[in-house]
């Protein structure tokens, strides 16, 4: 896998590896990006929009994305337009750094004052921040995009500056992937004059949401959604359990030529096994006309807990953590996330 085969992935589920031994990537057995958010996800320059990611924990190094000892790192870069995927800000030359961008401290790299036509530019440093493009996004035409690079590490991988110097230094690649991640998100910024003069009924796209997440038909969340250990065996008897969430009103949009967009939902665990790592709220067998005036309301994975001899490894405290992820696919994102307890 090439790099920028790998920091796309990232941008989107931040799966690693490809071989058969490693866990699927719906478990969440070490740091992880899930998702990378801006609200809203379409700008005009000028007009800011608020950056925050689904970090992702296994229970043992604490499930909360602001857990102490992870540090955060956000980059916003201009890109010239290859064709070709958008690589990580800061840590590469094509994102307008390399190992003499950072110095001594990310410091070095200016911060993104609003509206600033800066290439490379450092947004901040906690788990939420705010960005304003400006119009050199455009490039002269009715739509563009800023790059949003966020690096994230723990202790064991010096903190989010010292993976983003390591980074770069390594061709652009976290140089301990287990404990740093570098994750890419893609903030679209249109004229929406011209975009409404170009295709009319244009409408800026928003992100989706999700109202509820549930195993069993139990809501996730304090001690109230509970599992019993799996029997183990290769005959063991199917155990697994539905876990489902809904879409929240208006999260899909209609896009020209009077289509709902897709909305596509990805399932994380700590452990256990899910069914389907990916689903959809269309319906399996919809067609022309379903695409105009029909989606399903609910989306459903089945999770299958884990054996004794799993829940050694992966289960602390008795609890899993569980993550949905909503995109549609124009940038828009959304989440949810709960935890369920052993019987």
């Amino acid at each position: 896998m090439d790099l920028s085969q790998r920091l796309v992935i990232a941008a989107l589920l931040v799966a690693a590896g490809c071989a058969g031994d490693l866990p699927p990537a719906s478990r969440i057995d070490k740091l992880r990006v899930l998702a990378v958010r801006a609200e809203p996800p379409e700008v005009e320059p000028g007009t800011a929009s608020a950056l925050d990611a689904l970090v992702a924990l296994p229970p043992e190094g604490g499930a909360d994305a602001g857990t102490p000892g992870v540090t955060w790192l956000w980059l916003a870069c201009i890109e010239l337009s290859t064709g070709g995927a958008p690589t990580a800000c800061g840590v590469s030359r094509a994102g307008n750094g390399g190992p003499d961008a950072f110095g001594a401290s990310a410091m070095g790299i200016p911060a993104c004052a609003p509206g600033s036509s800066l290439p490379l530019c450092r947004i901040g440093d906690t788990p939420k921040v705010s960005y304003t493009p400006s119009g050199a996004a455009l490039g002269g035409a009715a739509t563009g995009e800023v790059i949003v690079t966020l690096i994230v590490a723990d202790e064991r991988a010096g903190g989010a500056i010292e993976c983003a110097r390591a980074a770069a230094d390594n061709g652009g690649a976290p140089a301990d992937p287990d404990h740093c991640v570098i994750a890419l998100k893609r903030l679209t910024v249109s004229d929406f004059a011209q975009r409404a003069k170009e295709t009319p009924g244009f409408a800026a796209n928003r992100n989706p949401g999700l109202d509820g997440l549930t195993l069993g038909g139990v809501a996730l969340g304090g001690e109230t959604a509970r599992f019993a250990l799996a029997p183990a065996g290769e005959n063991r008897p199917d155990v697994s359990v539905e876990l489902a969430t809904t879409r929240a009103a208006g999260s899909a949009e209609v896009k020209s030529g009077g289509k709902y967009e897709p909305l596509y939902v990805s399932w994380f665990a700590s452990a256990g096994a899910m069914k389907e790592a990916r689903t959809a709220f269309q319906k399996a067998d919809c067609d022309e006309a379903c695409a105009r005036r029909d989606l399903d309301e609910a989306a459903a994975t089945r999770w299958t807990p884990p054996t004794t001899d799993e829940a050694k490894v992966f289960v602390h405290g008795g609890v899993v953590d569980f993550w949905v992820v909503v995109r549609d696919d124009r940038g828009g994102v959304g989440w949810l996330a709960g935890r369920a307890t052993e019987n």
